[in-house]
């Protein structure tokens, strides 16, 4: 298993690749799932607080098209998703 850059009682994160279009972040991750004994991928939001502290919000991932496509470009470069994710496709 990778490093583990956050862990939580549900999960490991273990990559994150995301991008900030004002106070909000949006990230697709690399997640262990703990019960499930299970590496997968999720989409998550995030709300900056007043401290600039990123708030995870259980909620679903609604993006405009440019945003997905950066959001997915950044998944690529932290190794979220494989290089050759395009190919696979």
């Amino acid at each position: 298993m990778s490093d583990i850059i956050k862990s939580t009682d549900y999960c490991n994160l273990l990559k994150q690749g995301k991008i900030t279009v004002g106070n909000s972040v949006y990230a697709i991750e690399k997640i262990y799932v703990k019960e499930k004994e299970t590496e997968e991928i999720r989409f998550a939001y995030y709300k900056k607080d007043s401290t600039g502290k990123e708030i995870f919000v259980p909620r679903p991932l609604d993006l405009e098209e440019e945003h997905l496509v950066a959001l997915l470009k950044a998944g690529i470069e932290e190794g979220v998703l494989p290089n050759d994710l395009k190919t696979k496709l």
